[in-house]
């Protein structure tokens, strides 16, 4: 199968666009309908699915693109953090909630070791934005726009994902809301970054 940069950015971004529409779904959707909901591991295991591809793509991209190679891999580490924490949400959750009774502390334990993952990757993807976001500030017109909100909106995702991830669940909703921007913002401006990408392929 033939490599592209600019097919690859491109997997990527729509990867990165699916992740917050399940994001959305999830809270809006998902978590109001309760744990037994059918929807929960279907939208855990198109999540997988998502980070797979991002965690594939961008590990090439990190060796193979001059564009922000750190940003790749911050993406791809990101990727592959999420992809654990998907994985505990699937296989621990479960049985952990129904040894509650027998070890309480349990399903506790794996669901705060599975958000300080979860905002691992935030921060990461946050930080990737950032990365992204610098590089598009050098342009001219809308893409500078671009960067300057990307760089705004990854600031924030990495600095509430940070203090959320020692906290548990007390940062939830404002660590959450503003990781799933930046990564909104970071798949925009990977997307304004593809003419830069066509120019180093041909």
């Amino acid at each position: 199968m033939q490599f592209s940069i600019r097919s690859s950015m491109t997997v990527i971004a729509a990867a990165l666009l699916l992740l917050v529409g399940t994001q959305v779904f999830y809270m809006t959707v998902v978590s109001p309908a309760g744990p037994e909901t059918v929807l929960r591991p279907i939208t855990w295991m198109v999540e997988m699915a998502a980070f797979t591809l991002i965690a594939v793509a961008a590990l090439t991209l990190s060796a193979r693109s001059p564009i922000a190679p750190l940003a790749w891999s911050a993406i791809c580490v990101g990727a592959l953090f999420n992809i654990i924490q998907v994985g505990m949400g699937l296989s621990m959750f479960a049985p952990a909630a129904a040894a509650q009774e027998q070890v309480p502390s349990l399903f506790d334990t794996i669901l705060k070791g599975a958000f300080f993952l979860y905002f691992a990757g935030k921060a990461l993807f946050a930080m990737a934005a950032i990365g992204f976001g610098m590089v598009l500030v050098t342009d001219r017109g809308g893409k500078k726009l671009v960067g300057a909100l990307a760089i705004l909106a990854g600031l924030a995702g990495t600095i509430l994902s940070i203090i959320a991830m020692p906290s548990g669940l007390a940062w939830m909703m404002p660590a959450g809301i503003a990781g799933t921007l930046a990564t909104a913002l970071l798949a925009v401006a990977i997307l304004c970054l593809r003419s830069r990408a066509t120019d180093i392929e041909n």
